[in-house]
């Protein structure tokens, strides 16, 4: 298997890790009324519900990966599973900046003059989202371009290897 296909899979089996998480948070959610109690009508309750996102599930899956890629190991589950391994030191710095496109796509959702998930989404917003999946598109396409390194592993310094 070629290497951008390896990474593929190997974030594939994480995203599935993630799918999981993402369940879980949004069990306890419902099993503890928060999400009934954020007032999702004014700026302030969508702030508050955009930091809830961001504290429970994309702060622990930059978490998860920065340690992990970061840990003896060097990498994470997926990549383990598919014999890679992250050189270098920059985890978090190659993290926050792979995952920097599906936080703007969280924050296009809940900053919006309307209801998010209930309204249609402003047209401003969405095209920040669509911007967002075009970057991490981008981030595909460059596995595929001359060495494989993604704009993530450029700036944080890092590589994976085999």
């Amino acid at each position: 298997m070629k290497q951008p296909v390896r990474r593929l899979a190997a974030f594939g089996f994480d995203y599935l890790l993630i799918a999981c998480w993402a369940v879980f948070v949004g069990l306890v959610s419902v099993a503890t009324g928060l999400h009934e109690n954020l007032d999702m009508s004014s700026w302030a309750g969508r702030a508050g519900a955009h930091l809830v996102g961001f504290l429970s599930l994309t702060l622990p899956v930059i978490a998860y990966f920065a340690l992990t890629e970061g840990g003896p190991k060097r990498a994470s589950l997926g990549k383990r599973a598919l014999k890679l391994q992250v050189e270098g030191n920059r985890t978090w710095l190659r993290n926050i900046v792979k995952f920097l496109p599906w936080e703007i796509a969280h924050a296009a959702i809940w900053w919006q003059d309307a209801q998010p998930f209930v309204d249609p989404m402003p047209p401003t917003n969405m095209a920040v989202s669509v911007a967002a999946m075009l970057i991490g598109l981008a981030y595909v396409a460059s596995l595929f371009v001359g060495d494989g390194r993604t704009p993530y592993d450029r700036l944080a310094g890092t590589r994976v290897t085999r």
